[in-house]
């Protein structure tokens, strides 16, 4: 592991988008294999067809190449308790059209649902590396 070379502020602002990068992945499983990093909450996996759940088993081994990419520049955190919940999503995106939908958005439910709550994560996560990527200081780190 590089991380005991990098600049302390480098491992803040790597570590950070770590949350995301848990984010991602545990959204992608569940969606397209029904569990998550530790294989719980079965009842999760999305009604999608097979031409998304194989897009989105790519986006799976994408993001988990993120984490170890991470992981193995600075130290890391374990994986925190996500709430991935069709309800913890549909709270998300009420708040973004200011006003519960009815019925609630259950990125579960079918494929065109989950597109759209997918495109949540990497957005997020997509804002967060642009806006700390110039403060890196070390060349590892900002691969």
């Amino acid at each position: 592991s590089y991380f005991a070379k990098l600049p302390q502020s480098d491992v803040d602002l790597l570590e950070f988008p770590l949350n995301l990068e848990y984010l991602e992945a545990e959204f992608f499983l569940f969606g397209s294999l029904g569990h998550g990093l530790d294989k719980v909450a079965p009842n999760l996996t999305a009604n999608l067809n097979p031409f998304t759940n194989d897009v989105v088993l790519q986006f799976v081994w994408q993001e988990v190449g993120h984490l170890r990419a991470i992981k193995n520049t600075v130290k890391g955190f374990p994986r925190p308790l996500l709430d991935l919940s069709a309800g913890s999503f549909a709270k998300v995106i009420d708040k973004a059209f200011g006003k519960p939908l009815n019925p609630p958005l259950d990125p579960y439910a079918n494929s065109i649902n989950y597109l759209i709550a997918s495109y949540l994560n990497p957005y997020v996560g997509l804002t967060g590396y642009v806006g700390a990527n110039p403060n890196l200081q070390d060349a590892v780190s900002q691969r």
